[in-house]
C-alpha cells in the first residue's frame, strides 16, 4: 500500500508541477504576444509617418525632359554666369534667361533659331531689341546712364 501512495503523491506532485509550469508558460506567451502586437503597431506607425521633404535640392544642372526623354527646359550655373532654357517640341531652344558678368538677358528665338526680340539690363543700362524674321535687328529701345536711345534700321 505504502508504494501505492507513494507513487499517487508523486503523480500528484508531478501533476502540480506540470500545472505550475503551465501558468508560466501562460504568462509568457501572453508577454510575447503582447511584444509581437507593440512592434507590429509601432511598425505601422512609423511606416504610414509621411516621408519629411528634403530641404534642398544643390546640383549645377537640371534638365527637365518631356515623355519622349526629349528636354524641355534647362536650368544650369557655370561659374559667374547662370541660365534658363525653355526647348519648344522639336528641341529648339525657345527661350533663354541668363545673367552673365552682371548683366541680366531675356532673348526671344523662333523656331528657326533666330532671335525675335531681347531684353537685357545691368547696372547703369536697359536695352528692348526686336529682330526681323531673319533675326536682324530692327528696333533698339534702350537707355545707358540717364540718355535714352531709339534705333530704327532698314532693310
Amino acid at each position: 500500500m505504502e508504494t501505492q501512495a507513494s507513487e499517487s503523491e508523486s503523480v500528484i506532485n508531478r501533476l502540480l508541477l506540470l500545472e505550475r509550469r503551465n501558468r508560466q508558460l501562460g504568462w509568457v506567451a501572453a508577454f510575447l504576444l503582447l511584444l509581437v502586437v507593440a512592434s507590429g503597431v509601432a511598425t505601422g506607425v512609423l511606416w504610414r509617418k509621411a516621408p519629411s521633404p528634403p530641404g534642398e535640392l544643390a546640383v549645377r544642372q537640371l534638365t527637365l525632359v518631356g515623355a519622349d526623354g526629349s528636354p524641355r527646359a534647362a536650368l544650369t550655373a557655370e561659374g559667374e554666369n547662370t541660365s534658363l532654357v525653355i526647348y519648344d517640341n522639336g528641341g529648339k531652344p525657345r527661350l533663354l534667361l541668363g545673367l552673365n558678368e552682371g548683366r541680366s538677358g531675356l532673348r526671344l528665338l523662333s523656331g528657326r533659331d533666330q532671335p525675335q526680340a531681347s531684353l537685357s539690363a545691368g547696372m547703369d543700362s536697359a536695352e528692348v531689341v526686336l529682330h526681323d524674321a531673319g533675326g536682324k535687328e530692327r528696333v533698339s529701345v534702350g537707355v545707358v546712364r540717364d540718355l535714352p536711345g531709339l534705333v530704327l534700321r532698314d532693310a
